[in-house]
C-alpha cells in the first residue's frame, strides 16, 4: 500500500489508515477480525479514538494487535489497555483548560522515555497551531487531526494550507461522514454516483480518494469485513488504492494530479472537445527533480488542461520499478505513460500533442481570416470571426492562453466573481470557439507571410502555406530575460518564466523568488504561498504600488508568507544542473549577497513577437511593437506605403487587412481583460474586406 511520510517524523505510514469510533458498541470478534484484516493489508495506523469509549475501544485495538509488537515496556493506561510498549503518536484531543506548555511538557518527557515516539493535536485551528508551534519549536508537531469529509471541508481554508506548509500531517477523521453518507436524495449522492459510474468505482471510493489526492492527507475510515453492509470494507479500499497508484511506496508532496478533477479531453478532426466523458487520468509521467525536459511537459500538460499525474522518482529502485528503466540518469527519462498502454520515452511534446490527437495541418488551403497567437486576444478573435459566419484558422505555436494561461487565478475578468485560472478561461474560450467552427492548430509557428490586399498567403515553419483573405496578429510578447550567462541552462531547472502554476506544489515548505513587480508576479506570490515556506518579491523599485492592482497589494500586505524587497535585483545564477543559489544586489547601496534558492519566477512583461513584421515592412513603434490605426499618422513611414484611400481601421496595421491586437500591439494595457476585449473590434472593423468571401 502507498506509504506517506507522517509530518515531520521522517516515518513512513500507510495514506490510508483505520478507524475505531465508536467500536465498544460493535460486535468485539467483527471489529477484531477487520482491524487485522486490514493491518494484513498494510493498514498499520490505527486511532484508538479513546476519547469517545472509556478505554473499550483501546481494548479492542489491544486484541487485534496482539502480538504484532515486539518490545515491551509500559505507558500508563492507554499501553496497558493496549498491551503494546509504546504508542507511535499520542495526541491531544482539543485544547482543554490546561496550558499548552504543559502538555508540551509532558508529551516531550513520554517521548525521552519512550513511550510515544510523536506527538500531535486533534481539532486545533491555525491560531491553536500557531500557538504550539510556538511553544514546541520546529519539527516536533507530527500531524493535526480533523474532521474531513466531502461534506465538511472547513479545514481546506487554513488548516490544511498551514500543515502542508509546516510539514505537519493531516489526519482526517471520519472521513465518510456520520449515519447516511451521502444524503440520501441529495445533490451529493447524485454527483459522487455519477462520478463513480464514470471511473467505474464505487461512490464511497470516490469519497476517499478525494481525500487521499491531497499528499499530506492520511484520512481514517471505520473499517468492515466484506460480509458487513456498514461503513467501509477492507477490499474496498484496497480497490481505490490500486486504481490510482503504481507502486506501494512514492514520494510526497511530489505525487499529485494535475490540474484537477477534470473529465479527458476528446479530439474530433481538428476541435479539441471535453463533451466526451471518458477515464479521468490520460497520463502519467515519470521523471527526475530539476529536470527541464519533466518541466517542458508539465507545463505544456497542466496548461493545455490534460488530467495527467506527475511522479517524481528519486532513488535507482524506483526508476526500475516504476518506469523500467536503468537507473536515474538514463537517456529514456522522462517516461509517458498513457491510459491506453502506450509508452513514450522521453517524448517531445509533439509527440504527446500527436497522441492526444491535437497536432493536425490545415484543412484547408484557404481561410477568410487567420489568427497568429493563441492568446487571450487570439481566443476572443477566434470566437467572433467564427461566430459571424468566417471561415477561421487560429494558430498557436504552444499552448492555448498564452501568458494569461500560466496564471493561478484572475480575479478582475468579467463574469467571474470567484475568479478563475488561466487555463481553466483558455479551456473555455478555446471550446467556444471550437463550437462556432473555427479551426485550431497547436504547435505550429507562422514564419512568414506573402503580404498581397485581400489575398495574402502565410508560411509555417513545416513549410505548409495557405492563403488568408484577412488576417489578427495577437503573437503577444515573449518572456523578458536576466541574460545571465548559465540562465538558458536552468531553465526549466530552477528558473521558470511567467507564473509557473505547474511547480506550486513542488515547492512545498521551501522558499520561492519571484522576479517582478506587475500583476502576474503578484498572482504567483499569492499562490506560491500557500504552499511555500516564504515567498520573496523582488523588484527594482520603491514598491509595488505604481505596478499592481490594489487588490493584490492588500493581499500580499496581509500575507506573512511574503515579503517584498525594493531594490533587489538578481545579477548572478549559481548551479551545475539545477539552481542553487542566487547572488543578489541593491541597486542602491550596490550591497551584494548569496542566498541558496531552488526557486526563481521571473515575471517581467515581455518584448513583442513581430520580428516577421519588421521583414513583411509593417509600421513598428521605437520598442517593436506594431502600431495600428490611427497611430499610424504619427510615423513618416506611413503615408508612402499605405495604398487605399481610406484611414486604417481602428486595430489595422500599415498593411490594409492585417489587424493587431493583444500585448503584440502599440499602446495596448498588458492586460488579460484588454486584450481579449480589444479583439472584437478587429474581426467587426475588418468586415468589410471579408464580406465578399462570406456566404
Amino acid at each position: 500500500m502507498e506509504q506517506r511520510y507522517f509530518g515531520s517524523t521522517q516515518r513512513q505510514v500507510a495514506v490510508i489508515g483505520q478507524g475505531t469510533w465508536y467500536d465498544e458498541n460493535e460486535d468485539p470478534a467483527s471489529a477484531i477480525a477487520a482491524l487485522r484484516l486490514g493491518l494484513d493489508r498494510g493498514m498499520k495506523h490505527i486511532d484508538t479514538a479513546e476519547m469517545y469509549s472509556s478505554g473499550a475501544a483501546e481494548k479492542l485495538v489491544g486484541q487485534a494487535i496482539a502480538g504484532r509488537r515486539t518490545t515491551i515496556k509500559a505507558c500508563e493506561k492507554s499501553l496497558l489497555r493496549l498491551k503494546t510498549n509504546r504508542l507511535d503518536c499520542y495526541l491531544l484531543h482539543w485544547r482543554g483548560r490546561h496550558p499548552l506548555e504543559e502538555t508540551v511538557a509532558a508529551f516531550e518527557q513520554l517521548h525521552d522515555e519512550g513511550k510515544i515516539l510523536s506527538w500531535g493535536v486533534s481539532n486545533f485551528d491555525v491560531d491553536d497551531l500557531e500557538e504550539i508551534w510556538s511553544i514546541a519549536g520546529e519539527g516536533l508537531l507530527a500531524c493535526n487531526q480533523a474532521l474531513y469529509h466531502l461534506q465538511e471541508r472547513a479545514v481546506e481554508h487554513a488548516v490544511i494550507p498551514w500543515c502542508q506548509k509546516h510539514k505537519v500531517a493531516v489526519v482526517g477523521y471520519s472521513p465518510l461522514g456520520h449515519g447516511a453518507f451521502p444524503a440520501p436524495h441529495s445533490p451529493g449522492e447524485r454527483v459522487l454516483h455519477e462520478i463513480a459510474e464514470l471511473q467505474h468505482a464505487t461512490p464511497r471510493q470516490v469519497a476517499l480518494q478525494f481525500l487521499v489526492r491531497c499528499p499530506d492527507s492520511l484520512p481514517f475510515p471505520k473499517l468492515r469485513l466484506p460480509s458487513t453492509p456498514r461503513k467501509m470494507r477492507v477490499p474496498e479500499i484496497s480497490s481505490c488504492l490500486q486504481q490510482t497508484s503504481p507502486a506501494s511506496i512514492r514520494p510526497s508532496p511530489w505525487v499529485r494530479v494535475l490540474p484537477g478533477f477534470r473529465c479527458c479531453r476528446s479530439c474530433e478532426a481538428n476541435k479539441m472537445s471535453a463533451s466526451t466523458r471518458q477515464h479521468l487520468l490520460q497520463l502519467r509521467l515519470l521523471g527526475t527533480h530539476g529536470s527541464s525536459t519533466s518541466y517542458g511537459l508539465r507545463d505544456f500538460l497542466y496548461r493545455s488542461n490534460v488530467p495527467f499525474e506527475w511522479i517524481e522518482l528519486t532513488s535507482d529502485e524506483q526508476a526500475r520499478e516504476l518506469a523500467q528503466v536503468n537507473d536515474l540518469h538514463d537517456h529514456r527519462l522522462p517516461v509517458c505513460l498513457f491510459s491506453d498502454g502506450v509508452r513514450l520515452d522521453s517524448p517531445t511534446i509533439r509527440q504527446i500533442a500527436e497522441k492526444l490527437g491535437w497536432f493536425q495541418k490545415p484543412s484547408s488551403a484557404e481561410y477568410d481570416l487567420a489568427i497568429l497567437g493563441g492568446g487571450p486576444a487570439g481566443l476572443s478573435a477566434a470566437v467572433y470571426g467564427a461566430s459571424e459566419g468566417l471561415k477561421t484558422l487560429l494558430i498557436e505555436r504552444y499552448a492555448v492562453g498564452g501568458q494569461a494561461g500560466t496564471s493561478s487565478r484572475i480575479e478582475n475578468y468579467l463574469g467571474f466573481p470567484d475568479g478563475i485560472s488561466g487555463s481553466d478561461l483558455a479551456k473555455r474560450a478555446r471550446d467556444q470557439a471550437s463550437r462556432f467552427g473555427a479551426e485550431i492548430l497547436l504547435l505550429h509557428e507562422g514564419v512568414r507571410a506573402e503580404l498581397v490586399p485581400g489575398k495574402s498567403i502565410g508560411h509555417l515553419a513545416d513549410g505548409t502555406s495557405f492563403v488568408m483573405h484577412a488576417a489578427i496578429c495577437a503573437s503577444g510578447v515573449e518572456y523578458r530575460r536576466l541574460n545571465l550567462w548559465n540562465e538558458e541552462r536552468l531553465r526549466g531547472a530552477g528558473v521558470f518564466y511567467g507564473a509557473g502554476t505547474s511547480e506550486a506544489e513542488l515547492c512545498s515548505s521551501q522558499e520561492v523568488f519571484v522576479v517582478g513587480g506587475g500583476n502576474s508576479a503578484g498572482q504567483a506570490a499569492i499562490h506560491f504561498s500557500r504552499y511555500a515556506r516564504k515567498v520573496y518579491i523582488l523588484i527594482r523599485g520603491d514598491g509595488l504600488k505604481e505596478t499592481l492592482s490594489h487588490y493584490l497589494i492588500d493581499r500580499i500586505s496581509a500575507s506573512p508568507e511574503i515579503e517584498v524587497r525594493p531594490h533587489t535585483e538578481v545579477i548572478e545564477l549559481h548551479g551545475d544542473k539545477h539552481l542553487e543559489a542566487l547572488t543578489l544586489i541593491d541597486n542602491l547601496t550596490g550591497r551584494r549577497e548569496t542566498i541558496s534558492a531552488c526557486w526563481l519566477f521571473l515575471c517581467l512583461g515581455g518584448l513583442p513577437n513581430t520580428n516577421w513584421a519588421a521583414e513583411a515592412g509593417l509600421v513598428r513603434d521605437e520598442q517593436c511593437y506594431l502600431v495600428t490605426g490611427a497611430d499610424l499618422r504619427q510615423h513618416s513611414s506611413f503615408g508612402r506605403t499605405w495604398p487605399l484611400d481610406r484611414e486604417p481601421y481602428y486595430l489595422e496595421t500599415s498593411f490594409p487587412g492585417m489587424f493587431a491586437a493583444g500585448d503584440v500591439r502599440h499602446g495596448s494595457v498588458k492586460r488579460c481583460a484588454s486584450a481579449s476585449r480589444g479583439k472584437p473590434n478587429g474581426c467587426y472593423l475588418g468586415s468589410p474586406l471579408l464580406t465578399p468571401k462570406v456566404g
